[in-house]
């Protein structure tokens, strides 16, 4: 992934968390907490510790509790 996949992520949640945080009378249900609490997790999970693209195609060995 490169820098300028990585600054559209970081973009998109920033205004995204923005955009729930800011609106004054947002009715928190769990809908709302749920994109929050995926927002804050997206970068987590695209971009590993060395800011690159994780390797998600190996969801099988996850499953089955396989280092990756």
């Amino acid at each position: 992934m490169s820098y300028t996949g990585l600054d559209k992520i970081a973009t998109h949640t920033i205004s995204h968390i923005k955009t729930l945080l800011d609106g004054p009378y947002l009715q928190w249900t769990q809908t709302e907490f749920i994109q929050l609490q995926n927002l804050a997790e997206c970068p987590l999970t695209l971009v590993n510790a060395h800011g690159e693209a994780a390797r998600l195609t190996n969801w099988k060995d996850a499953e089955n509790d396989m280092w990756l």
